[in-house]
């Protein structure tokens, strides 16, 4: 008689593999049972019978789609038995609100702060803040963005408020209601706020009217990844003893560990000088949730009590929601234990796959974002690449590039690229030289 010893892994996917039986079986007793129920017209079943198989559907098609998802941030990493575990416990959450102040417990009890307050102090230790911080979790960068906007807006009325034409397009949604100016960038295809014209415009506005500076700044431009010269801009503010208030959009690259090779880190935002920082989890961390990370250095200049709930009213939006247990979870693990050469990895990898095949791209040095004359419409669908123009009209696309992604679904890419006579021919045209210039490997 032979025996056969499972390893760890044999053992734990023939497990999944009972229990997924097991599972289905349940599901399919328990929705036969749900659906004799009397006071379901037969309608109604219909429709809930055809909503099963939709989303049965729609949950094979997004999942096909993500092996072939390379032009917009989205960090879909494999996740640890702790965080499916935490999936599950969160459904059976009744519904929590985290209505007002996080550090305000309020009236209502039914509330997940506590994981909220464990997330952004996880985020506070990566940027350097050990005490005197605040902040909560945004529904995303947008809304990150516009409480730093108000904020520095409430502390300082008397400002004009400064972003660049290379900057988030939700930005200058938030700026209709200010007096504000956009200064462009510093060219074509350099996505970096103008230092010189901004400071320039800040001096004059400040000297001539007495307006301090109410700035937004950008650490990963949207279209190319570029990051604007923060230092440079602070520098300045303090020698002309200007007023001002500091915001950084850190969307993309904020959720980038610390411990990570030829990465964009920022690890201590009071020595950068900025005033607050916002963060997508959606992006570099990969939640499947759209929220955000805003963290500020100062409380909240405007701070109403609200006797109905029992707490002040500081955020944006009042209400909010995340699913806490694996949130927390996702954040930890991206943080804490990812390998310090995950990031550059995949870049290192399809870098030298355009370069074998003479395929021109714009890269800022230590980021991620590939820009490409853009190609096909048939390759724009099939992976997904976002597309634009640059200041000169001429078409581009970019490609994203993160950990999660097998250099198989790369170099497919890179061949298809390859071949593709219209890509060839906008890059020889219009953007050969321009990479010979600006291309940082």
């Amino acid at each position: 008689m032979t025996f056969t010893t499972l390893n760890a892994s044999q053992l734990i996917n023939k497990k999944r593999a009972q229990i997924a039986v097991l599972s289905e079986e349940l599901f399919q007793l328990e929705k036969e049972q749900f659906m004799t129920d009397a006071t379901i017209d037969a309608q109604t079943k219909k429709q809930m019978l055809d909503d099963l198989t939709t989303a049965q559907q729609f949950v094979l098609t997004v999942n096909e789609l993500r092996t072939h998802h390379l032009g917009y941030p989205g960090n879909f990493k494999q996740n640890s038995p702790l965080y499916h575990h935490f999936r599950q416990l969160e459904a059976e959450l009744p519904l929590l609100n985290n209505i007002g102040d996080i550090f305000d417990e309020g009236n209502a009890r039914l509330h997940s702060k506590k994981w909220e307050r464990d997330i952004l102090n996880l985020f506070a230790e990566k940027f350097g803040l050990t005490d005197n911080w605040w902040g909560y979790l945004t529904s995303g960068g947008s809304e990150s963005n516009d409480w730093a906007i108000n904020q520095g807006r409430s502390l300082l009325p008397d400002s004009i408020f400064y972003h660049s034409t290379g900057a988030h397009y939700s930005i200058t949604k938030s700026s209709t209601n200010f007096m504000s100016e956009a200064i462009p960038t510093c060219g074509p295809d350099d996505e970096r706020i103008n230092v010189d014209l901004l400071t320039q415009r800040i001096q004059e506005n400040y000297e001539r009217l007495g307006l301090a500076a109410n700035i937004v700044l950008t650490w990963g431009t949207t279209k190319y990844g570029a990051i604007d010269d923060v230092w440079a801009v602070k520098k300045f503010l303090i020698a002309h003893h200007i007023p001002h208030y500091l915001h950084l959009d850190a969307a993309h690259f904020g959720g980038i560990p610390n411990n990570q090779i030829g990465a964009p880190i920022i690890d201590d935002i009071r020595s950068l000088g900025v005033h607050s920082i916002s963060v997508s989890l959606h992006k570099y961390i990969g939640l499947p949730q759209v929220k955000g990370v805003l963290l500020s250095v100062e409380e909240p200049a405007t701070q109403n009590a609200v006797d109905y709930i029992g707490q002040k009213d500081t955020t944006s939006c009042g209400s909010r929601d995340l699913l806490p247990f694996s949130t927390k979870q996702q954040v930890l693990e991206m943080l804490k234990l990812s390998d310090p050469n995950d990031y550059q990895r995949n870049i290192r990898y399809f870098e030298a796959r355009l370069n074998e095949r003479k395929i021109p791209f714009i890269r800022y040095a230590y980021s991620n974002t590939f820009v490409i004359a853009e190609p096909s419409s048939e390759i724009c669908s099939h992976y997904q690449l976002s597309q634009f123009k640059n200041d000169t009209g001429h078409k581009k696309a970019h490609v994203i590039i993160f950990p999660y992604q097998s250099q198989a679904q790369l170099l497919a890419l890179a061949n298809d690229l390859a071949n593709d006579s219209k890509a060839q021919s906008d890059m020889t045209l219009n953007f050969k030289q321009r990479v010979l210039q600006t291309n940082e490997s």
